[in-house]
């Protein structure tokens, strides 16, 4: 024991009274503890031992749902043996997701479906949770991981897990940066039939072509991010996902749309419109 002394009666007092204030908190642990074990004791003895499903119902943490909790930061999902060179790109930040495990498959590529938004939503209507990856002109590797999916219903489809990312300056051999919803779980996406992937109102947002077009002009390619409202601001303070030299807005040259893969029958989470219990 070493402590050091204050001098006169009035340390020793305070020296006693702190010895004895330990004791107490020490043996009121021990209260709490004996007490807890009682009445576990006693449950156990009128109800039987306690169930891990009770009434069938599995108990509710991150475990066994993780997408009811804010996406992590500090895990990483392992490499799946199908993964293409770019869906290896995001598979790490699928940590606890519904895709962590599972096969991917890319179901909307605006160059070879069309940059508007009738074609991205008849690729991507009720396939389930997806991932979007886009490419600027000024090289920015970013994107976003949509929980609850797309059905075309005009929508917000709200979750805690979802998130954006972004490789600024194009380097993807850095890890990205993963930035989680922010104000709660509503309006992480923006189900709209008339428009492509919405990110919250503003975090990203890609127009693509509206059904009320009538020939494409450049402003299909043109996505926005804001961030601060719904997604968190970049470690570094940037207040977008591109670069700074692009800004809030700038013009893609690749959108992509990847899926999981379902074997016939399989159900898919998420195919229809939330109810706005589970919003």
């Amino acid at each position: 024991l070493s402590c050091s002394f204050v001098g006169g009666v009035d340390g020793i007092i305070r020296l006693g009274g702190d010895h004895r204030a330990g004791f107490c908190r020490r043996r009121s642990r021990r209260v709490v503890m004996r007490e807890k074990d009682l009445g576990e004791k006693l449950f156990g003895l009128i109800f039987g031992k306690q169930e891990e499903t009770p009434l069938g119902f599995q108990r509710f943490d991150r475990d066994r749902f993780p997408e009811q909790y804010e996406a992590t930061l500090d895990e990483f999902a392992d490499p799946v043996a199908s993964d293409t060179e770019e869906m290896a790109l995001f598979r790490p930040m699928l940590a606890r997701t519904q895709l962590v495990t599972r096969e991917l498959q890319l179901l909307y590529d605006a160059e070879e479906h069309g940059w508007t938004a009738s074609a991205f939503h008849e690729c991507v209507n009720k396939k389930g949770a997806g991932v979007v990856l886009a490419v600027t002109e000024g090289g920015t590797v970013c994107g976003g991981y949509n929980p609850k999916g797309w059905v075309g219903y005009g929508e917000s489809r709200g979750s805690l897990a979802s998130f954006l990312f972004t490789w600024p300056g194009g380097d993807t051999s850095k890890p990205a940066i993963k930035l989680r919803k922010v104000g709660g779980k509503s309006m992480s996406v923006l189900d709209d039939p008339e428009t492509g992937p919405k990110f919250g109102a503003d975090g990203l947002v890609v127009m693509l072509m509206s059904p009320f077009q009538t020939e494409l002009d450049g402003s299909e390619k043109i996505a926005s991010s804001k961030l601060g409202t719904f997604y968190e601001v970049r470690p570094d303070g940037v207040r977008h996902l591109f670069s700074k030299a692009e800004g809030k807005k700038t013009k893609l040259v690749s959108l992509r749309a990847y899926f999981g893969v379902y074997e016939e029958g399989e159900e898919i989470p998420f195919d229809d419109a939330v109810p706005v219990a589970l919003e």
